[in-house]
Order: C-alpha cells, then sequence, then structure tokens
C-alpha cells in the first residue's frame, strides 16, 4: 500500500565507509611523498599489506637486528683483545710493538743467564738424548731418540745458560716430549743439567738484567732508536719478553718485548737511558 522507504542508517554507514577509505588513500600517498623512496612497482594494496600485516615480521627483523649488532660488538671486543694480545709479539699475551718501551734486537752472541726465573712457555730442541732428565725424581728415558723436542708450560725456577748449553731445576704445569704430553694435577719437578740444545725458544720470560757481551746486531726501540750494532755492548733492564735462541741459525739471538733499561756501550758511541716511559 505504502511505497518501500530507504533506510538512512544504511546510508549512514555507506557514508563513513567511503569516508574512511578516502583518507586512508589520501594518508598513503602523504607518507609516499614524505619518505621521498622509490616504491616503483608497489601498490596500494601492497603497502596496506606490509603496513598493515607485517607487524610481526617487522619485530622479528628488530630482534635479528639487535641480535647482530650484540654479536658484531662481542666481535669487535673479542677482536681487540686479540689484537691487544698478539700485536708486536706473535706467541705471548700482553706486548705490543706500539708500546714506547717495546724493544726488538738481533744478536750475533748468546747470553750467560744464571738466574731465578718464570717463563710461560719454553721450547728445546736437541740431539744428545743422552743428558739425564728427571721428572719427579724419574729419569725420562730418551735413550732411543735421535732427535728430542721438549717442551715446558708455565715453568718456575732457576735457569742457567750460555752458548753451549742449558741447566733447569724447577717445576712446571706440563711437560710435552715429541708429543707425547706429561701432565699431572701438581706441577711436575723437572731437572737436568748441561743440556747441549740446538735450538731454544723461551716465550713470556722475566729477566731483572738482560748482558750481551760486545758483538754485532740490529737494535730497535719502538720509534725512537734504530741502530746497527757494531762491536758493541748492550744491557737490558728489566726485559719481559721473547727469547730465540739457535746455534744453527743464521742469527744466535733474538729477542722481543718490553724493557724499562737500555745501556749500549762501545768505541764510538755510548747510549744510556736509565728509564723510557
Amino acid at each position: 500500500m505504502f511505497g518501500s522507504k530507504q533506510n538512512p542508517q544504511k546510508k549512514n554507514h555507506l557514508r563513513f565507509y567511503i569516508i574512511g577509505i578516502t583518507i586512508l588513500i589520501a594518508a598513503i600517498f602523504v607518507f609516499f611523498f614524505l619518505n621521498q623512496e622509490d616504491f616503483s612497482g608497489a601498490t596500494v594494496v601492497d603497502f596496506a599489506k606490509d603496513t598493515f600485516f607485517d607487524i610481526g615480521n617487522s619485530n622479528n627483523d628488530k630482534d635479528a637486528t639487535d641480535n647482530s649488532n650484540s654479536n658484531e660488538e662481542d666481535n669487535a671486543n673479542n677482536n681487540g683483545d686479540s689484537n691487544n694480545n698478539n700485536n708486536g709479539n706473535p706467541s705471548t699475551s700482553f706486548f705490543s710493538g706500539d708500546s714506547e718501551n717495546f724493544l726488538s734486537l738481533t744478536f750475533d752472541l748468546i747470553p750467560t743467564l744464571n738466574t731465578e726465573t718464570e717463563i710461560e712457555k719454553l721450547r728445546i730442541s736437541f740431539s744428545n738424548p743422552s743428558t739425564v732428565i728427571k721428572i719427579n725424581n724419574d729419569r725420562l728415558e730418551l735413550s732411543n731418540l735421535k732427535e728430542v723436542e721438549l717442551s715446558l708450560d708455565s715453568f718456575t725456577g732457576d735457569l742457567a745458560l750460555d752458548e753451549d748449553s742449558l741447566s733447569l731445576d724447577g717445576t712446571a704445569k706440563l711437560v710435552e716430549v715429541n708429543n707425547v704430553v706429561l701432565s699431572s694435577k701438581d706441577k711436575l719437578e723437572i731437572s737436568f743439567q748441561n743440556l747441549n740444545y740446538n735450538l731454544l725458544n723461551i716465550e713470556n720470560v722475566g729477566l731483572p738484567t738482560l748482558k750481551l757481551t760486545v758483538g754485532e746486531g740490529e737494535l730497535h726501540l719502538a720509534d725512537k732508536l734504530s741502530y746497527v750494532l757494531r762491536e758493541e755492548e748492550v744491557e737490558l733492564d728489566s726485559f719481559q719478553g721473547n727469547l730465540f735462541l739457535g746455534k744453527d741459525a743464521g742469527t744466535a739471538l733474538r729477542l722481543e718485548g718490553i724493557i724499562d733499561g737500555l745501556s749500549i756501550s762501545g768505541e764510538v758511541f755510548d747510549l744510556d737511558l736509565l728509564k723510557i716511559s
């Protein structure tokens, strides 16, 4: 009887949806404009999906980035520690070639030492296995070996050295003979006398004084001094570092480490640096 009337509430809802979509599209284009990025090939639908449906992925990416940054920082710290451990010295934990009192020296003569000291690592190569070596008062049997490589870790005790032989009396945390390891819960006692060595590598040893008799060589003191030694004596105070001695090598002595004082004396030149800082 009466004509049908359109529901005004539906018109209001439709108008609301149209306005909302218009505002959303306008916001998206404003976002494009402000960011001034190249969105070639992207559509409004793509952007909406990326914006509203990838929130979880965004959080995961953030976590991954945080973890990556954390790992990079850890690696940087480790690399920094590694650099501190190795710069200027291939085998010790604290020497630095950039230090103002870092010394490297080559010499044609082997020094004479007789001192009580601590050594981080000691490697000895010799070919006279008849020398009596005692470990915890037991003789180490080497008679069936022609060449011997003996290594000691964390040695503490008496050391006597000259150009021909080495004597030790002390303790070591670990003893290794031709790659065979001898170890104990307690430190191992080790002693031998007048071992005729071929090569000797001493890592991280502390010596209150190191004297080199008249000889020839080359000396470098950080960036302060480079000097060719010609028939001159050298004395180092409070040396902490590495020594390599080889009677069969091209250079009898190589050393590098930290010193507190340096003295060079000869017929032509005298130098006395009592304190290096």
